[in-house]
Order: C-alpha cells, then sequence, then structure tokens
C-alpha cells in the first residue's frame, strides 16, 4: 500500500499543476482582454510576468511528477527482476 500512496501523491500534484496552467491560461486571456480596453501599461505587465511565473512553476512540478513516476516504476521493475 505504501507504494500506491506515493502515486496519490504524484496524481495530486498533477491536478496541481492542470489547476495552475488553467489559472495562467486565463490570465492571458484576461491580458488580451485588459489591453483591448485600454488598462494601465503597468497592470498588462504584472500580468504578464504573473502569467509567466506560474508557467514555469507548472513546468517544474510538471517535470518533477513525471520524475518521479518514472524511478516509482523503474524501483518497481528492478525489484521485480531480482
Amino acid at each position: 500500500m505504501g507504494i500506491f500512496k506515493g502515486f496519490i501523491h504524484v496524481g495530486a500534484v498533477f491536478l496541481l499543476t492542470v489547476a495552475i496552467f488553467a489559472t495562467a491560461a486565463g490570465l492571458i486571456l484576461l491580458e488580451g482582454y485588459a489591453e483591448s480596453n485600454g488598462m494601465p501599461s503597468w497592470l498588462l505587465a504584472g500580468m504578464t510576468f504573473i502569467g509567466m511565473v506560474l508557467f514555469i512553476i507548472d513546468g517544474i512540478l510538471v517535470i518533477g511528477s513525471s520524475t518521479i513516476v518514472t524511478l516509482k516504476i523503474l524501483g518497481q521493475l528492478w525489484s521485480a527482476e531480482e
């Protein structure tokens, strides 16, 4: 059962990455709306910065969770061979 807890944790992290990606994508859409309505440039710059930070965090979490899953699967395969 210990192995499945790790996979559940990775699944939860993956759902978190989906939520972060959706937030960043929504922020990009909101940024286009704000630009078309003539909002201040500092607001647009802040939205762009926050969107970039969210995409970077999302990429780090996706790479990390996929690495953990790969290592767990390889660990199971190597222990099964012995």
